[in-house]
């Protein structure tokens, strides 16, 4: 008699660690909170589902207060996978901070905005943020030491210094400059002061011919000049965005520019120079405008502002206001 062999049937016990990620990804949508409940139970359904529900679960973490800092010290050595972002809202002390990023190796994007407002930039240069892609620090920036060296090469850089007059985003640039310049694409300055333009300007020029967007903080009333070398530098520059629209930076907005956005008020705006800019300067692009006022606000309080509209509308701009949906 033939012996046959009976193969049993293939369960979704069997599937390859990679497909199991993919079934589970999604109860974390990217544009919806993760169901973290629902994941903790699958890890506990079967060994296969343990490594993928964890590691969705420690995917994005945000740590908020003293509490969960010490909670996530303490249970570092049970968790399976390191984090891939991580939003620090708390944490007292450069050793308490270093501490936390043990395990986290992989950590691909960090925001750190502390209460405290104090933030020494040292605590960048923990081996564990080698792989660091983007990074957003909000609060009261030390000075950086000459000789600090970071792990990283960031895409994306936020820096939003509280402090009054702003007096480090220089020397935070110039130092995030041998491990990132080649490597830096987005980088967006809030809340600069006007004492800080001449050094900021300064400190972003070598950085400009590689970015792809910028972000600056610049009053009505400041100085803007300091910045047209750094427009003119950023030959590949795709978007650009300002608190205001300084007369002095339209003409040095570069060919490569498709977006432009602004929140400063409509009566600030330069009709004139924006029309020039916008219409009239040679290979100009710019096919998306966002401006944080409203279309009425423009349409009566700058010069020449119904007009401007409708003629960048018949050239294909698509230009939105506040309060407008995409689909408008």
């Amino acid at each position: 008699m033939t012996s046959v062999e009976v193969q049993r049937p293939t369960g979704v016990h069997d599937l390859p660690e990679e497909l199991l990620s993919a079934i589970l990804s999604h109860l974390a949508p990217s544009d919806s909170p993760v169901d973290t409940a629902t994941l903790k139970s699958c890890s506990l359904v079967h060994s296969s589902f343990r490594n993928p529900a964890q590691q969705l679960i420690w995917e994005a973490v945000e740590i908020t207060t003293e509490d969960d800092v010490r909670q996530w010290t303490v249970t570092r050595a049970r968790r399976r996978a390191p984090p891939k972002e991580l939003a620090l809202h708390a944490f007292k002390t450069r050793k308490g901070l270093a501490r936390l990023f043990d395990g986290c190796d992989g950590l691909r994007w960090l925001m750190l905005a502390t209460p405290n407002r104090d933030v020494d930039p040292a605590i960048l240069a923990h081996p564990s943020l080698h792989d660091l892609r983007t990074l957003i620090v909000q609060g009261w920036l030390h000075k950086p030491q000459a000789s600090l060296s970071f792990p990283f090469h960031l895409r994306s850089l936020v820096l939003a210094d509280l402090y009054p007059g702003s007096p480090n985003f220089a020397s935070w640039l110039r130092a995030l400059a041998p491990s990132s310049l080649p490597s830096l694409r987005s980088i967006s300055l809030p809340a600069c002061s006007s004492a800080a333009h001449p050094a900021v300007a300064a400190a972003l020029v070598p950085f400009a011919p590689q970015l792809r967007h910028l972000g600056l903080s610049i009053a009505t009333r400041d100085d803007a000049t300091p910045y047209g070398a750094v427009l003119d530098a950023a030959t590949s520059l795709h978007s650009f965005e300002c608190t205001s629209l300084p007369a002095a930076l339209l003409p040095h907005l570069p060919p490569s520019l498709a977006v432009l956005a602004t929140t400063e008020d409509a009566r600030a705006i330069p009709g004139e120079a924006l029309r020039e800019a916008l219409l009239e300067r040679p290979g100009a692009r710019i096919t998306r405008l966002y401006f944080a006022c409203s279309r009425a606000e423009f349409l009566s309080e700058v010069q020449g502002g119904r007009g401007l509209v409708e003629e960048a509308v018949r050239n294909g701009v698509d230009w939105r206001f506040q309060g407008e949906a995409e689909d408008e």
